[in-house]
């Protein structure tokens, strides 16, 4: 199996966030894919960059150590490949506070880089590492960066 096959059993892990906002924001959001038929042995880096509104000057954070729990199953409205969210519009809102440690939720949407919905109203939840608070809401792109090993709880 490979990163071409369409599968609807993806689980997703939010990784980094990077966001920035007073009126105008942008939000760049790090997450990892991961397919026990499709990926088996490794996992796929996608990132969801947005242009939107919110507020709240910057925050960025980083995920404690991931453990099975912190993995989502995905909720697809259809099969899809990493090829097929590559370049495909997105949504996301988002909010999150911390100093030092901090607790954020991200909501999600996916469609096709023909524009066909993959998934829609995700929410991922978390503690991390953070610093600054922000709400941001807005549309981008979703892009695959890279594979990776797995995470140590993705096949946990």
């Amino acid at each position: 199996m490979a990163l071409t096959d369409k599968v609807d059993d993806w689980w997703v892990y939010a990784d980094v966030v990077l966001a920035a906002g007073f009126g105008l924001a942008a939000a760049r959001y790090d997450f990892y894919l991961y397919s026990p038929t499709a990926t088996p042995g490794y996992a796929a880096k996608v990132r969801l960059s947005i242009w939107g509104a919110g507020f709240g000057g910057h925050a960025h954070s980083v995920p404690l150590p991931e453990s099975p729990a912190d993995w989502i199953e995905l909720t697809c409205l259809r099969k899809f490949s990493v090829w097929d969210l590559d370049q495909g519009p997105g949504t996301l809102a988002m909010g999150g506070i911390g100093v030092g440690a901090g607790f954020g939720g991200v909501l999600i949407d996916a469609f096709s880089n023909a524009g066909k919905p993959l998934f829609r109203n995700q929410l991922i939840t978390g503690f991390g590492g953070s610093a600054g608070a922000s709400i941001v809401a807005g549309a981008g792109r979703w892009s695959f960066k890279r594979t990776t090993v797995p995470l140590k709880s993705a096949e946990a």
